[in-house]
């Protein structure tokens, strides 16, 4: 996916993650999380959006997304790892 432009319908701190690892050159989207956010701008990705979450929610929106809890207690190259096995 190197230098890809992405459009995803919303981008949390697992999905910016994944990007930036697979670094693709752009992204939009119309809802993204702060931590999102900080995580594309350090990695100097250019980031189209809307919105601005504080964080991505699930379905029901009583909890955090399932990905956007399990990135929270692991740091980037864990949760890479993690999502790569086979």
């Amino acid at each position: 996916m190197r230098g890809a432009t992405v459009f995803d319908k919303m981008v949390g701190r697992a999905a910016a993650i994944l990007l930036v690892y697979a670094k693709v050159k752009e992204i939009w989207t119309p809802v993204v999380s702060r931590s999102a956010k900080r995580i594309l701008a350090k990695n100097e990705i250019k980031l189209v959006f809307q919105k601005e979450v504080k964080s991505i929610m699930n379905r029901k929106g009583d909890d955090l997304c399932p990905m956007e809890k399990l990135s929270r207690k692991m740091k980037p190259v864990e949760l890479i790892k993690l999502l790569l096995q086979k």
